[in-house]
């Protein structure tokens, strides 16, 4: 039961180059990882073409797709296909065996022809980036609630559930690591931004974990405490960055754009673009005088705005003479 756990919430605790390809091969039931692998790495969008690099069992989801592209309804009897590997019905060649199945199929004839026709010149095409931020961003992932819930229960052995959470914190971290080293290079930036939309949400697990099993915490070891420690709340933080009411309200209109923009995450907690964008949006509030003067040309306003979003990949830029060379910084921001 708590390896179980633990293996259904470990799939979504990735990071990395290497990770995130792992990931969205098995998320998409593409066998073929060192594919998307190659792809990933030159750019954000991702093409799988050979239907014998995906499970069996995901072609008839993957031909009723293609179906309802083409506006064909007749596909209830496909269900039953389900139910054994496509190839024990029709041949090892997953195309060949999908125009088989297709012509056997109740479909008219020319439903049958379109659809051979489609299934001969296949391709998913695949916004890397997207696809993260719908998992990501648009759902909770329930495999994360899943180990909280079994740490909070209490019916089960304290040992036990201590056991757990320490090992989901250490696989969190080092995916948060990761990311960061990811964050931190030289790598293009639709890498940079896949990275991002993942930290992102594990750092709101992170908090969601120091809000929810503080208790739990405090047992285990100095390690995992000090990755938890309590940060000020929002107000705070604002208040501590603001001294004025019309400034502050300057900058939440700006906040608000950003979150349009998918700058930061829809729950407002969390930065998930690039580190060089968080700095020159620091930078652009700066120039335009609204945080507090003891702040200006100091590394700490950039700290307080850090912890406000819960981002700290890239805190080398934080300090003013970097701040200084940082080109385009009104550019970036011409929305706001």
């Amino acid at each position: 039961m708590e390896a179980d756990i633990i293996k259904k919430a470990e799939k979504y605790l990735t990071g990395g180059i290497e990770g995130i390809s792992i990931f969205i091969s098995d998320f998409l039931s593409f066998h073929n990882y060192q594919s998307v692998k190659r792809q990933f790495i030159k750019k954000d969008l991702i093409i799988l073409k050979k239907f014998n690099d995906f499970d069996s069992k995901k072609l008839p989801d993957i031909l009723t797709g293609i179906a309802n592209s083409l506006e064909i309804k007749d596909t209830d009897s496909w269900s039953t296909f389900h139910l054994l590997p496509f190839s024990t019905y029709y041949d090892s060649d997953y195309k060949i065996a999908s125009i088989k199945f297709i012509e056997q199929s109740s479909l008219d004839d020319y439903e049958k022809d379109v659809m051979i026709s489609a299934i001969k010149s296949f391709q998913m095409e695949i916004n890397a980036s997207d696809l993260l931020r719908d998992i990501y961003e648009e759902y909770p992932i329930e495999e994360f609630d899943n180990v909280i819930s079994y740490v909070l229960n209490e019916e089960i052995d304290l040992e036990h559930r201590l056991t757990i959470l320490s090992r989901f914190i250490s696989l969190l971290n080092r995916a948060i690591i990761k990311n960061n080293e990811l964050l931190n290079s030289r790598a293009k930036p639709h890498l940079k931004i896949c990275a991002s939309i993942i930290n992102s949400k594990l750092n709101e697990v992170l908090a969601n974990i120091n809000t929810n099993l503080e208790f739990y915490v405090l047992h285990l070891n100095g390690t995992y405490s000090k990755l938890l420690d309590k940060k000020p709340s929002k107000a705070e933080i604002l208040n501590d960055l603001f001294e004025n009411d019309a400034k502050l309200n300057t900058y939440l209109v700006y906040e608000k754009k950003l979150m349009e923009r998918h700058f930061i995450n829809r729950d407002n907690n969390s930065w998930i673009q690039t580190p060089i964008l968080f700095v020159k949006f620091y930078q652009f509030c700066e120039n335009k005088k609204l945080f507090r003067t003891a702040y200006s040309n100091k590394t700490k306003g950039v700290k307080k705005l850090r912890d406000l979003y819960n981002f700290h990949e890239g805190s080398s830029l934080d300090k003013p003479s970097k701040r200084a060379k940082l080109h385009r910084v009104e550019g970036e921001y011409f929305f706001l």
